[in-house]
């Protein structure tokens, strides 16, 4: 019926109901090798959405679970990107802002590292490249009035078998492209949540 709903038991899941992003669509990340894109809620999700990326069909969800089998929920994602058989995200958790890992196999969730940004900084996107030098997360915080791109070295975290992309290497052009890319996107997402509580 298009209202808002208070519980997520009041979904149509089956039906692909778009009611399921109670709080917006946060994030989406494409999975070429399967064919699919992935969602979830802002909010302590507890799986994730999987649409069809012929069709924009929902086709089902992964249950998210720690390495026990224990429910877990993805909090607060600000972004994410599918690496090999793996969905990274960038969370705005405290000030902490942790990195996780998602096995799209088995739904496994477990927590990567903590950026221990600070108290003032809002944690924003990311997306995985491979360099000559290795595999790398690349990501944003705002502070309120700047925005900081970070790049980790994640080789060690990131197995290279799991490689589904070709090694990226930009030359200076195109890094200062991906640099306004990642600001204005960034910006335009502060402001949509801005725009979207004032309403």
């Amino acid at each position: 019926d298009g209202q808002p709903i208070e519980e997520k038991d009041d979904v149509n899941f089956e039906n692909g109901d778009i009611r399921m992003h109670m709080d917006g669509v946060p994030w989406v990340a494409v999975d070429h090798a399967r064919g699919v894109f992935y969602t979830a809620e802002w909010s302590e999700a507890d799986r994730l959405n999987v649409f069809s990326l012929d069709t924009f069909e929902f086709v089902g969800f992964i249950e998210l679970t720690d390495e026990n089998g224990e429910k877990v929920t993805l909090h607060r994602c600000q972004g994410a990107d599918v690496y090999g058989n793996v969905l990274y995200a960038s969370c705005d958790i405290g000030s902490e802002q942790p990195f996780f890992a998602v096995d799209l196999d088995t739904g496994v969730m477990t927590r990567l590292f903590d950026r221990n940004l600070g108290d003032e900084a809002e944690a924003e996107g990311m997306c995985v490249v491979t360099t000559k030098d290795g595999v790398r997360f690349v990501s944003q915080y705002y502070t309120g009035i700047k925005v900081v791109v970070c790049t980790y070295d994640v080789s060690d975290l990131v197995n290279p078998e799991e490689e589904a992309k070709e090694p990226v290497v930009l030359n200076f052009a195109e890094k200062i492209v991906a640099f306004i890319k990642t600001v204005f996107f960034g910006l335009y997402n502060m402001l949509s949540v801005t725009l979207n509580k004032a309403a």
